[in-house]
């Protein structure tokens, strides 16, 4: 408390009493002062007309400066709870679109390989559910549709200029056939077994097995019928077909051979799936195979990769064939138009397997 000429008299600090304030009772702004530590409220002492002095008290900012520090880190502390939670919905809203997106995507592009074994199953109970119910109806659709198509293609018997021995072998092998090729050369006669697609015997004259069966892949012309009342009592051949093709290829040195099915060196090569080098996981190919598939990009042609291979002609085409006859790379329609050499007639695409 100060008098009227604003000497401090009483305080609860004795240090400042005595001390002299400058105060102007007019000045009603000046009655409250803040620091940064505490807050004075000044009010005048007025008795008769009479200003006797002021009481002042001081409050400390102290504890606001506390709550004002807890409330900020609390702030903060929400922000970040919050940010996190809506990272991780977002997370979940994101899965939850995104994973059946993908799975419709990837169940695509395999029925565009010509892969009709896989069922498409979406849970949930949106358009993506009806977009996979759609999807596999087509699914199931095209797979019965090309099934039929590749059983009627083959009931009848044809001639080996038509279907090389390998197309026919990839035909049968795609449908998953059960029965005999029988297949007759001059005056050689000779059955191919299937089961369920795969080769389960051969028979030519007194060869068997990969033996007879290596000696079909060179006939380049004969007859050929396919009948699924034929069976084998053997069973001399154990090898996947993929595998068995391809160790059946690589002993193949015939260049005329090659030129069934790369009938020049200047056709670009595609690859025979859209993914190239997981098809190529399940087969296992030796270095030399591996080094043509990585560079085979559907801009090169067999002239191109001897180039960059530093190859002979004839190793190019020997590793190439093996390659398209177990499905990896094919040639186009397109391109076979711009070979005059040969007829397109004598080609028919590689189907993938149903």
């Amino acid at each position: 408390m100060t008098n009227a000429q604003g000497i401090i008299e009483i305080s609860t600090d004795q240090s400042i009493i005595g001390q002299e304030i400058n105060i102007d009772p007019d000045a009603k702004n000046n009655l409250l002062e803040f620091n940064d530590n505490y807050l004075n409220v000044k009010a005048p002492i007025i008795a008769y007309d009479n200003l006797w002095g002021f009481l002042e008290f001081r409050y400390s900012l102290s504890f606001l400066h506390q709550m004002l520090y807890n409330t900020r880190h609390q702030i903060y502390l929400m922000s970040i709870i919050f940010i996190i939670f809506g990272l991780l919905i977002s997370l979940i809203i994101s899965k939850n679109i995104v994973k059946p997106i993908n799975k419709l995507v990837e169940s695509s592009r395999k029925i565009a390989e010509g892969d009709f074994n896989n069922p498409i199953s979406v849970k949930s109970k949106d358009e993506f559910s009806f977009l996979a119910e759609t999807l596999e109806e087509m699914r199931i659709d095209l797979k019965y549709f090309v099934s039929k198509v590749a059983k009627k293609a083959i009931s009848y018997e044809g001639d080996l200029k038509i279907f090389n021995i390998t197309t026919l072998l990839k035909l049968l092998n795609t449908a998953e056939h059960n029965g005999g090729l029988v297949l007759k050369q001059n005056n050689k006669f000779g059955i191919i077994y299937f089961k369920n697609g795969e080769i389960i015997n051969a028979i030519l004259d007194d060869l068997t097995g990969k033996k007879a069966l290596f000696e079909f892949l060179h006939w380049q012309k004969g007859e050929f019928k396919f009948s699924p009342n034929l069976k084998s009592d053997k069973k001399t051949i154990d090898d996947k077909f993929n595998e068995l093709l391809l160790n059946l290829a690589r002993q193949v040195q015939n260049k005329i051979i090659f030129k069934q099915l790369l009938p020049s060196d200047n056709i670009i090569i595609y690859p025979a799936v859209s993914e190239i080098k997981r098809a190529a996981d399940s087969i296992n190919l030796n270095s030399d195979e591996e080094k043509v598939l990585n560079l085979i990009n559907g801009q090169k042609t067999l002239l191109d990769l001897r180039e960059n291979l530093d190859w002979s002609s004839e190793k190019i085409f020997e590793i190439a064939y093996r390659l398209v006859v177990v499905g990896l790379i094919t040639i186009r329609a397109e391109e076979l138009n711009k070979n005059e050499e040969y007829n397109l007639d004598n080609i028919i695409p590689f189907p993938q397997k149903l």
